[in-house]
């Protein structure tokens, strides 16, 4: 039997956990505009800032989100 290759995007490096918190509806809405004009999903570019902000060094990169919108031409 052979054996199955995944296709498809690669999983995140490193651990993760989850983290909930809630914000206002505005500032969610100028979050997911952020992120999305940097090619990152809103959990990456929240997680982005927070690495920023504390100057926290992390062995590797966050991985940045698929340019849907070059990939289908």
């Amino acid at each position: 039997m052979s054996e199955r290759k995944k296709i498809g995007r690669p999983p995140k490096l490193g651990e993760r956990e989850q983290a909930h918190f809630w914000m206002r509806v505005e500032v969610k809405a100028a979050a997911v505009k952020a992120a999305a004009a940097r090619g990152m999903n809103l959990t990456d570019f929240m997680a982005q800032l927070v690495v920023e902000a504390t100057g926290l060094i992390l062995d590797e990169e966050i991985q940045e989100g698929l340019p849907f919108a070059e990939s289908a031409a």
